[in-house]
């Protein structure tokens, strides 16, 4: 006898088919567009999703067969779906990592890669994530077929927030160079804004680089007016709003 013959059991089959085609179509989704690049906000948001796969798979399973002891069996699958969401978060972004910049095919993947290499590049990282970074550096160097690329004279290369050069030659340690790894930041964001230019999110978030990064303030203030331009969501005017003010504070200042 299943636990759920109490329940109607047409109504009950309902539900179930309803949530498991909900379940599947989150895990899809999420998958297929890594919504938020925000690693902390991504991940949760994956396991709410793979969690409630969990539960659905759960169900299924009571509807055909003698099982008791659920909330057990749910709450003890937390530790296992929370290790395989990390896994697979991290399996996406390695990923859209290593992609070309014109291959990524979302705004929030192009979005995602931007802010993945420069968290990267801003921040003290463990030595497997500073061998990626080489490699990408390495594969730019190799790949790139652009004449006046900026990243190929990195001695040229100016930072307006720290008022250095980067002072450095190409076959450096530019992985240790904090000049040359903003610019080289910098290069996935205006590679993205090629692709996604008629989109606010990349505008505000290259904005938000601009600012914050490189203090150029004169180049933020533009790429949010290109925002505005781009019909953007109450959410993205919010955040317009917020950087515009940012900005104009500081230069008043």
């Amino acid at each position: 006898m299943s636990v759920f013959d109490s329940d109607t059991s047409g109504l009950f089959a309902i539900r179930l088919a309803f949530t498991t085609i909900s379940s599947a179509i989150f895990c899809y989704q999420y998958v297929k567009y890594v919504p938020y690049y925000d690693e902390f906000s991504s991940r949760l948001f994956g396991f709410e999703c793979f969690f409630l796969a969990w539960i659905v798979c759960n169900a299924l399973a009571s509807y055909v067969l003698p099982i008791w002891g659920h909330f057990v069996v749910i709450f003890v699958g937390i530790i296992p779906v929370a290790l395989l969401t990390a896994h697979v978060h991290q399996s996406l972004v390695d990923g859209i990592l290593l992609m070309s910049p014109e291959k990524t095919t979302s705004e929030l993947r192009a979005i995602l890669q931007c802010y993945t290499i420069y968290g990267m590049t801003a921040n003290k990282i463990s030595p497997e994530k500073e061998s990626t970074l080489i490699g990408l550096l390495a594969l730019h160097k190799r790949e790139c077929t652009d004449a006046d690329c900026l990243l190929s004279t990195p001695d040229d290369l100016y930072d307006p927030k720290t008022n250095r050069y980067a002072k450095a030659k190409s076959g450096d340690d530019l992985f240790k160079n904090s000049v040359y790894l903003k610019h080289f930041s910098k290069f996935y964001f205006e590679a993205a804004i090629v692709n996604y230019g008629n989109l606010p999110g990349i505008h505000i978030e290259f904005a938000s680089f601009l600012f914050y990064s490189l203090r150029n303030i004169h180049l933020a203030l533009t790429e949010l007016s290109l925002a505005r331009k781009n019909k953007p969501t109450t959410m993205q005017l919010i955040e317009i709003y917020k950087l515009e003010y940012a900005a104009q504070h500081v230069t008043a200042g």
